[in-house]
């Protein structure tokens, strides 16, 4: 997954740098990058960093500048079960129901306060929606989480949901949960 991560990182894929300085945390995560691939791949030596494709040795350095992140999350994964509705028109504000799975089931979720986060993307085309508050947590064991959010898109096509769940109390984490269908967005 390193590998992945360094070739868009050198063409700058998806706007992988600026992702990368914003959340170093999230593009790992997105990446599956180990936290030890990513230790050893700060600490190369800068002879065995010389060796390689200008573009791969562009890419490291501008990685190494990058703080590394305070705290990788090692907790259960969050997948995103359902979008409803799965289409919507183009055009006008549309409420989405958001139900997000946790497995294996989180006891820590419930009463920490935390921050959502929902993206959609088709191509160039990155709509930001609005988590409607407050998001109801059921009590623990916490299996699957539904919120409600507001996006208004500007363009018709597929976008893929991305969901970054933020604890705010120490000690923080970030987790990212991706939606493997897409919201097909028609115009109006």
């Amino acid at each position: 997954m390193l590998l992945y991560l360094l070739t868009d990182f050198a063409r700058d894929a998806a706007g992988v740098r600026d992702r990368f300085a914003n959340d170093p945390a999230a593009v790992l995560d997105d990446y599956a990058v180990a936290p030890a691939d990513y230790s050893a791949l700060l600490e190369l030596p800068e002879a065995i960093v010389a060796l390689l494709p200008v573009g791969v040795v562009d890419a490291l350095r501008t990685i190494k500048e990058v703080p590394p992140p305070a705290l990788m999350w090692p907790g259960p994964t969050l997948t995103i079960r359902s979008v409803v509705p799965e289409v919507v028109v183009a055009g006008a504000p549309v409420p989405l129901q958001i139900t997000i799975a946790v497995d294996p089931p989180d006891a820590l979720m419930a009463g920490k306060p935390f921050a959502v986060e929902v993206v959609f993307r088709s191509g160039r085309a990155v709509v930001h929606g609005i988590v409607k508050r407050p998001i109801h947590v059921p009590p623990p064991p916490v299996e699957a989480v539904t919120f409600h959010c507001v996006a208004c898109f500007a363009e018709p096509g597929d976008y893929h949901v991305e969901v970054a769940v933020t604890r705010l109390q120490p000690p923080p984490y970030r987790k990212v949960a991706r939606w493997f269908g897409t919201l097909a967005v028609r115009g109006a």
